[in-house]
């Protein structure tokens, strides 16, 4: 299956040279576009990164291309726009309704987001 629109929760791992991080779960939301893309929001947390997920060629995967926004709520930082803040990653199935974002940093740090969907129940608003 691929990644369908909607609510997710994003548990987040930060690895570095001094080990790994694990982050309280935070939500994330995958959005179809009208003309068939889709776009990825980390919604809450400090850690957020916006922009557009690309089908990799017949692969089961795609492609991120995004940026760092300073707010939650906020989109205005596209790819390209700030080399700072600029966020290439991978997005993958790695389970039944599960998935992984994976994104290295210029700090030297990996990101690592585990995206499983959030039950209509416990969706934000």
């Amino acid at each position: 299956p691929e990644l369908s629109p909607g609510s997710y929760t994003c548990r987040a791992l930060r690895l570095d040279r001094a080990g790994a991080r694990a982050f309280p779960d935070q939500f994330c939301f995958v959005k179809g576009e009208a003309d068939g893309r889709l776009s990825f929001n980390k919604q809450t947390g400090s850690d957020l990164p916006n922009g557009w997920l690309f089908r990799d060629g017949e692969r089961p995967r795609y492609i991120f291309l995004g940026a760092q926004q300073r707010r939650p709520g906020e989109n205005s930082l596209g790819y390209g726009t700030d080399a700072a803040a600029d966020r290439v990653g991978v997005v993958e199935r790695i389970g039944p309704f599960r998935w992984r974002l994976a994104m290295p940093r210029r700090d030297g740090s990996f990101w690592v987001y585990e995206l499983t969907p959030v039950p209509a129940e416990r969706q934000p608003a």
